[in-house]
């Protein structure tokens, strides 16, 4: 019998490292080298990509040239085919692109020299397929890469099309080159789905807008007799037609994942009033699981996908959990039939979906949530509800909510999370939280770490244990005037994302904090 981690209690060691780093809404996200074992944070407002080395003794510093402006680029994608870091614009105007040191290089320790240019990263922008096609507010919420094609997807939020970008044109793998040969080739980047035609009104001449292009050319180069512009009709292959005024909403979709049920990519609605399905054996796009559910309304905060490929939607204003139930299908019958209609169904109700007891109106329940193969159950993070709620999916999806209230803190407690390959539990990531939340997903115990990390100085009693690494400890006035020893996990909006270092460790960006939470 396969012993199985998750019950030992023994007392999880939280780190922290690097700074101070100043400023907020930081870092939105990051990415593994996995050649070298760097960690590249994504710039949101900070001028510089985050460079973390997590060796002996973790280091961090500012790499790359600097970028102006709020909310840049919202996660990174790496791309095994020229070992690349992609960066998706979310207010930039370029995709970010991190070209991270030869191997070679990197057997020295990363931060040696932050001025040898042989150990620190090419970082540059990419533009669109023309000019102005990547301008505007919060366009993309992720983006989702698919090995089979190699190709990166970008989840349309506020964006009228999907973001496509091909790291190494078929071309050159199939010249025989090799990874360090196509580091430096133009990548391709593509507009699919509704194009700004036919978000302009015109539904006959959709499609896509191939790059690399004349740098000179202008949109109206690119009209209905170019050879250049994908020849088939927006109508024609959504098999449900996406209209302008629904491309042209905010907020439609909350990141995306891919089953491997069916090959495709699937975005979580979050305004949207639909589930929108990205084939990329076909390149095309089109809308499921219409009227189920109304418009607007900040549904799902964003979902998780099984080892069988089946997607859930994280419930945020919703009620209930998304299920996206993917047709089992083939190469063969992509190409001949095209698409295939995927279940789309609602499980639970306001009964077991709860609202947290700071937030009455069920506005912001869960945020993000972590598939556990090992019990085949999908475990929600509370954000402003005040429980932990599981979808078993080996037993009919049955919905409950497990472990203690967490009505201390209202808003904004967790937000994502890991299974760690040290004992197998869930972690999440604290954002106004003042602990990190742990789930053992076996006996499903739900407890706090890192509580001892904060003192009120009106209880000389409690037990106080600095952070590590002699970070600095100060004394603050509360709201309420008294005065508190603040350690790491003091603060609001701390940390957002992570990544899961060649240690087993998750390492988690700076929103706020002036530090790197490594759990």
């Amino acid at each position: 019998m396969e012993t199985l981690p998750g019950n030992d209690k023994s007392p999880l060691m939280l780190d922290v490292f690097g700074g101070p780093l100043m400023g907020q809404d930081k870092w939105l996200g990051g990415e593994l080298d996995p050649d070298s074992g760097v960690i590249y944070g994504i710039p949101g407002s900070a001028s510089q990509v985050l460079s973390l080395s997590p060796t002996k003794v973790p280091n961090a510093s500012l790499v790359g040239p600097h970028f102006q402006g709020k909310l840049k680029w919202l996660r990174g994608i790496h791309a095994p085919e020229n070992g690349c870091i992609y960066g998706v614009p979310a207010n930039a105007d370029g995709i970010l692109k991190i070209s991270p040191p030869p191997p070679a290089a990197n057997h020295h320790t990363h931060l040696e020299d932050a001025n040898d240019q042989s150990t620190t990263p090419d970082i540059t922008t990419i533009d669109g397929p023309y000019p102005g096609s990547l301008l505007g507010k919060w366009k993309w919420h992720g983006a989702v890469r698919v090995p089979r094609n190699g190709c990166i997807y970008g989840i349309p939020c506020n964006a009228t099309s999907v973001l496509k970008i091909e790291p190494v044109s078929f071309c050159a793998m199939a010249a025989g080159e090799k990874k360090d040969q196509t580091t430096n080739r133009r990548e391709r980047v593509t507009l699919i789905g509704c194009s700004l035609d036919c978000v302009a009104g015109d539904n006959n001449n959709g499609g896509s807008l191939p790059s690399p292009i004349d740098p000179h050319s202008t949109e109206e180069d690119y009209g209905h007799d170019n050879p250049n512009r994908c020849s088939w009709s927006c109508s024609s292959c959504l098999g449900a037609p996406m209209t302008p005024k629904q491309m042209e909403k905010p907020q439609k979709w909350y990141g995306g994942l891919l089953s491997t049920l069916d090959g495709c990519i699937y975005g979580i609605p979050n305004s949207a009033d639909c589930v929108l399905q990205i084939n990329p054996y076909l390149d095309t796009v089109r809308m499921v699981g219409l009227n189920l559910f109304p418009p607007g309304g900040w549904k799902w905060h964003g979902g998780v996908v099984t080892g069988e490929g089946v997607v859930y939607g994280v419930p945020a204003h919703a009620d209930t959990v998304l299920k996206i139930q993917p047709r089992m299908t083939s190469q063969v019958a992509h190409e001949i039939q095209g698409f295939l209609d995927p279940q789309v169904s609602l499980l639970g109700d306001a009964s077991v979906i709860r609202p947290g007891k700071g937030r009455p109106g069920g506005q912001y329940k869960y945020g993000g949530g972590v598939y556990c193969a090992r019990t085949h159950k999908v475990f929600c993070i509370p954000s402003d509800a005040d429980r932990v709620l599981v979808v078993d999916c080996g037993d009919g999806d049955a919905i409950r909510a497990i472990g203690e209230e967490f009505s201390q803190w209202t808003h904004n407690k967790w937000q994502n999370g890991f299974v760690s390959p040290h004992d197998g539990c869930i972690y999440a990531i604290p954002l106004n939280a003042t602990a990190v939340l742990r789930i053992d997903p076996l006996s499903e115990e739900v407890s706090l770490v890192g509580t001892e990390a904060v003192r009120d100085l009106r209880k000389p009693e409690e037990v106080f244990r600095p952070p590590a690494h002699g970070d600095v400890i100060s004394a603050e006035d509360d709201e309420m005037g008294a005065k508190r020893e603040v350690g790491v996990l003091v603060g609001r909006d701390k940390w957002e994302g992570g990544v899961i270092g060649t240690d087993g460790r998750l390492y988690c960006m700076p929103m706020r904090s002036k530090s790197v939470l490594v759990i």
